[in-house]
């Protein structure tokens, strides 16, 4: 579980609900920025176009690529 949702998972069990959890007004609470599972201090990634088209062709030669092999599947096929 990462920290974001052991906070939110936290809240949830302070507050019993959602809805509780959304309307929380322990503001001196030092999880009570981060109740929803977010942070809201990550800003926003802005990619410039070439950076989006190398994102993109990575992705596409990783979805193109043949699946992993362990090498315990190595060991048991050799020839393949």
């Amino acid at each position: 579980m990462n920290p974001l949702r052991a906070i939110r998972a936290h809240c949830m069990e302070c507050a019993n609900t959602a809805p509780e959890v959304r309307l929380c007004n322990l503001t001196k609470c030092p999880l009570h920025p981060f109740r929803f599972g977010t942070n809201p201090y990550r800003q926003a990634r802005v990619l410039t176009e070439e950076q989006k088209s190398q994102l993109a062709a990575r992705l596409t030669g990783a979805l193109s690529a043949p699946p992993y092999t362990t090498g315990r599947q190595r060991q048991e096929n050799p020839n393949g």
